[in-house]
């Protein structure tokens, strides 16, 4: 090759890697971009930073008041779709709940520390009023 041919190689190169590190910082921003515009949609439901609930097999506690599972409903569901190669399935991905005193709390596994835990907890101690949404009988909010 010529040296004409070499240095049209070489631009050629840089330029691909240019124009490739231009769209890779491109979707980076994009995807960060989305993904703050659904946090701050997602947080804003969620108590105060730093409130403390914790689940037991007997209540749900928030900020040291306790609520027997039994004093709570359902009044809203959301669900995330897993795959998985050859499968896909639904987890409870948020779980808000009414307490009966009219008190209004949001489960969620992305704003909490232990997060996850927290709404299998719920989940498995709601599940008869967590079940007719899963199988379509009622709406996912009230």
């Amino acid at each position: 090759m010529g040296k004409a041919q070499n240095g049209g190689v070489i631009l050629f190169t840089f330029l691909f890697v240019l124009a490739f590190a231009f769209l890779i910082a491109y979707f980076h921003r994009r995807d960060i971009r989305r993904w703050r515009e659904r946090s701050a949609g997602r947080l804003a439901d969620l108590p105060a930073m730093g409130t403390k609930i914790s689940v037991s097999p007997d209540a749900l506690t928030v900020e040291g008041a306790s609520y027997p599972w039994t004093a709570l409903s359902v009044a809203g569901v959301d669900f995330e779709l897993k795959r998985a190669k050859r499968s896909a399935w639904l987890e409870v991905d948020r779980i808000r709940v009414l307490a009966n005193d009219g008190k209004s709390f949001v489960l969620d596994t992305f704003g909490y520390t232990n997060g996850a835990k927290l709404v299998d907890m719920a989940a498995d101690k709601l599940w008869p009023q967590v079940q007719p949404v899963v199988n379509g009988e009622s709406s996912a909010s009230a």
